[in-house]
C-alpha cells in the first residue's frame, strides 16, 4: 500500500464515500497515515471530515503515525489478551488437538508469546492448510509459527 500513486490514493477516498458504509475499518493505518505515506493529506483530511462513516485506523505502533495525524485522532488502546486467554485460543483453535511427535507446551506457548487473537486464529489457519486430511502434527504448528517469524520450541 505505501508504494501507491496519489492518483490511486484518491480513487479509494471516492470509492469509500459512494460506498458509505457505516463503519470503515483500516487495517495498517500507517501506510495511510504515516511519513512514508503517498495519500494526499488534504484529500484525506477531507474525506474524515465529510465522511458519514465511522472510521477506525488500526495500527499495532503508534509511532508509525505522523504526530499531525495522532493529535487530532482519538485513540483506544486495546491489550493484548493475558496467557490464560491466550491459552484458551490455543486449546480452541485446536480443539482437536495435534498429534504425534511430542507434547505441545500450550501453557509454556500462552506465556511466552504474546500474540493477538487474529494471530493465533492465522496461525490456526495456516496450519490447516498445511496439514493433509486434518492429521495436523506438532511439524506443522512449528513451521506455522516460523513462518510468522515467531521462534518457539514447541516439543517438551
Amino acid at each position: 500500500l505505501a508504494q501507491v500513486s496519489p492518483t490511486a490514493w484518491t480513487d479509494c477516498l471516492k470509492e469509500l464515500t459512494q460506498a458509505n458504509h457505516p463503519i470503515v475499518l483500516i487495517k495498517s493505518a500507517h501506510h495511510w497515515l504515516g511519513r512514508g505515506s503517498t495519500v494526499d493529506r488534504a484529500a484525506l483530511q477531507q474525506w474524515l471530515t465529510q465522511s458519514s462513516s465511522r472510521i477506525i485506523f488500526s495500527v499495532c505502533h503508534r509511532h508509525l503515525v505522523r504526530h499531525h495525524w495522532r493529535q487530532q485522532l482519538t485513540p483506544i488502546d486495546i491489550p493484548m489478551p493475558n496467557s490464560d486467554l491466550r491459552l484458551q485460543l490455543w486449546h480452541q483453535t485446536f480443539s482437536q488437538g495435534v498429534k504425534s511427535m511430542g507434547t505441545v507446551r500450550w501453557n509454556s506457548l500462552a506465556k511466552g508469546l504474546a500474540l493477538s487473537p487474529q494471530q493465533i486464529i492465522d496461525i490456526g489457519q495456516a496450519v490447516t492448510t498445511m496439514a493433509p486430511d486434518d492429521a495436523i502434527t506438532i511439524d506443522h504448528l512449528q513451521q506455522a509459527l516460523t513462518q510468522q517469524g515467531l521462534h518457539w520450541k514447541l516439543r517438551s
